[in-house]
């Protein structure tokens, strides 16, 4: 069962930014793939009117975190290997369960790039020079309770011969609430999105 929540980041403009500039937004899917396993979709996207914009993320998410490897010791960190070990005859491995840092991020990767531990998965990693893009998938995250993120998303915006920017830091909850409280969730990010992006552009 899917439920897909927005969730309203509490984002500051970093002094460089300019006022045109406006937070991503951050959208969640919650699967429940049942025994306790819960799959957390994070999708990161430009809220501007069809300017598209250039991101660099840099987030880390901590908790009881599920990492499956393949054929008991390759560690499967992006969706393009996932893909090829799922399909592997014998691997074990299972991109349904697993958690996982999702491309054009993994195609430019900043050093750290993927650091695991056994409670942490952190990226750091770009959309790619010259890439405008709407929205893109960032992770693919697996727990079996509360997951925590922190980081920040830089994000700029090219119209014309105009650059414009801003690094916005990001904090909060993966967590497994009642379907209600999602709802009710859901329904706040909503309506402050609005408000925050008019003080941005007032």
């Amino acid at each position: 069962m899917k439920k897909a929540l927005f969730i309203g980041l509490a984002l500051a403009m970093s002094s460089s930014a300019m006022a045109a500039v406006v937070q991503p937004d951050l959208l969640v899917t919650k699967t429940n793939l049942g025994g306790g396993l819960i799959a957390y979709d994070i999708t990161v996207s430009d809220p501007s009117s069809g300017l598209g914009a250039f991101f660099l993320d840099n987030l880390n998410f901590q908790g009881n975190i599920n990492q499956v490897k393949a054929f008991v010791a390759i560690d499967v960190n992006d969706n393009k290997n996932a893909a090829i070990f799922a399909a592997a005859p014998g691997s074990g491995y299972s991109a349904q369960t697993d958690s996982y840092f999702n491309s054009p991020f993994t195609d430019n990767l900043v050093a750290p790039g993927i650091v695991a531990t056994p409670t942490s998965f952190a990226i750091t990693g770009g959309s790619g020079g010259g890439n405008l893009i709407s929205s893109a998938p960032v992770a693919h995250i697996v727990g079996t309770g509360p997951i925590t993120y922190s980081g920040t998303i830089a994000r700029s915006v090219v119209v014309g011969n105009v650059t414009d920017s801003g690094e916005f830091p990001v904090t909060g909850t993966l967590a497994i609430p009642e379907p209600a409280t999602w709802l009710l969730l859901g329904l706040g990010g909503l309506a402050m999105a609005p408000v925050l992006r008019r003080r941005r552009t007032g």
